[in-house]
Parts: structure tokens; C-alpha cells; sequence
């Protein structure tokens, strides 16, 4: 009378392979409402992972649009649901725990243009806190990072550590319009609300063994001179504000201060103490 159980020896879930799983179902006799819990252990494609996410109504994860994710590589994953019976269910708030492991991932049509490839990651979301962590390459760069999202407080933290790589020093010159070659690393901490309202993301690296030149300083430094840089950088509602406890060691240059911008994304103004 308290409870239907069904062990599960052998299933396909959207076309995955089933390790282990049971199903309960409770009460059985009452007018009470039923309530299914679904506990399972899952192996196989991660696209078929990815897909039937989707096709259950999965289209956001943290405010992030992945409906148009493409995904492959081997997952590996426990999943634990609560929903009740007779009633259309919403995949996400059913979800009380999703542990997986994902092994050679690849991930395309991330939003912001961004590739993943080569993803080695450890995964566990809850209703109240996800992380993830491992290593992969990111526009071709390789990183080793953990990222935790607290909806209870509304935080998003991160950190990574990119393995010194041409591929970085490229976009890097791309994306500030600077000449730089060498192999380029360094340490990103990253911490902002949920709302993506406020965010902060503090930069280290060193600079030894990378040249960089820019024209509009007629400054230039040579491979063999040491270098270090580090800075704070504030971001409001998306845009970026101010770059703060900007320290650059490089060769002949050496700068300590700030920059400031408008909401248009203009400099409006440096303070420098060096």
C-alpha cells in the first residue's frame, strides 16, 4: 500500500544504456497525490544526452541559451528526479541530482561564439548549487578550471588557469588589436551574480618569452625581457566599466593605475601612479 518499486535491470534511455536504475512510486492506495522518483545510472553518446535534454524542454542553463548546442564525446551520468504522476512534467524542477563525467567532449554553437573541444569534466548539478570542473581547450587554447553556480546566493564564481599557448597569445591580440607572439598563459578568477548585472574578473600573467608591440605607443617588447601584468576588470549589466589595479612589467614599460569608461564603452578616464 505505501510503495510501488521497480528495480531496473536492462533499458535504453534516449537511446543511452542503462547501467542500473528503480523506480518508485508512492503511495499506491489513497486518494493522496502519487509521486514517482526515478534514480539511474546512464552510459553512452553524449549527443543523445544533449538531445533528449532538449527534446524534454531543456533549452536554458543559468539564463545561457543552449538550444542550438551541438555536443559529442561519452557521458557518463546518475540522474535523480522527483515528479508527480498525472501531470506534465518540467524536466528541470524534476531534476534533484545529475552527476555526470564527460570523456574526449566536444561542444560547438556555444553561445558567444565560443569552442570547446578535448573536455575532460566532472559535473554535478542540484537544485541549489552546480559545479564543474576538469580541463579542456577553449578557441584552441588549453585550461584547467572549476565553475560553481549558487543559485541560493546568486553567484556565478570561477577559476581557470590556461597553459601558456600561441593559441591564447592570438586571441588575445585579436580581440585588444595588439601584435603579440610567443606562448601566452595566465590566471582568470571570475565572480558575478546570475543576472549577469555586476561581475568582476581578475587577470594575471606572465609575459616572459612573449613579444608584444603596440603601434599607437611606439612602444614595443622584445621575447627576452621580463614581464608580468595583472588587473581587475569591472563589468555592469554586460558591458565593461572600469579596468582597476592595472600593474604592467614589461621591459621598458612599467604602468600602475586605472581606466574608467562611459556607457557607450569609451575611455573616460586614467588614473595612473606610474
Amino acid at each position: 500500500n505505501a510503495a510501488f518499486v521497480a528495480n531496473i535491470t536492462t533499458a535504453h534511455f534516449g537511446e543511452m544504456n542503462v547501467q542500473h536504475g528503480k523506480v518508485k512510486i508512492s503511495p499506491v492506495v489513497g486518494s493522496e497525490a502519487k509521486h514517482g522518483v526515478l534514480s539511474i545510472a546512464i552510459r553512452g553518446a553524449l549527443a543523445n544526452a544533449v538531445d533528449y535534454a532538449k527534446k524534454s524542454g531543456v533549452t536554458q542553463l543559468v539564463d545561457v541559451d543552449v538550444s542550438g548546442l551541438v555536443a559529442s564525446g561519452e557521458a557518463e551520468m546518475i540522474l535523480e528526479a522527483k515528479f508527480p504522476l498525472g501531470k506534465k512534467i518540467n524536466a528541470l524542477t524534476a531534476i534533484e541530482r545529475l552527476d555526470a563525467t564527460i570523456s574526449n567532449g566536444s561542444f560547438s554553437n556555444v553561445p558567444g561564439g565560443v569552442s570547446v573541444d578535448d573536455a575532460e569534466l566532472v559535473i554535478a548539478f542540484g537544485n541549489e548549487r552546480s559545479d564543474v570542473s576538469g580541463t579542456a581547450s577553449i578557441m584552441g587554447a588549453p585550461y584547467e578550471f572549476s565553475l560553481q553556480f549558487d543559485r541560493d546566493k546568486d553567484l556565478i564564481s570561477a577559476v581557470a588557469l590556461a597553459s601558456p599557448s600561441s593559441e591564447l597569445a592570438a586571441i588575445l591580440a585579436k580581440k585588444f588589436d595588439l601584435r603579440i607572439d610567443g606562448r601566452l598563459g595566465g590566471k582568470l578568477v571570475y565572480s558575478g551574480d546570475l543576472a549577469k548585472d555586476r561581475a568582476e574578473l581578475q587577470f594575471a600573467a606572465p609575459l616572459s618569452g612573449v613579444s608584444l608591440d603596440v603601434p599607437s605607443l611606439n612602444w614595443a617588447k622584445l621575447p627576452a625581457e621580463a614581464g608580468q601584468v595583472s588587473m581587475v576588470i569591472d563589468i555592469r549589466g554586460g558591458e565593461l566599466a572600469a579596468i582597476n589595479n592595472i600593474d604592467i612589467v614589461a621591459g621598458s614599460l612599467v604602468a600602475q593605475g586605472q581606466i574608467a569608461f562611459d556607457s557607450s564603452g569609451a575611455v573616460q578616464a586614467g588614473f595612473f601612479e606610474r
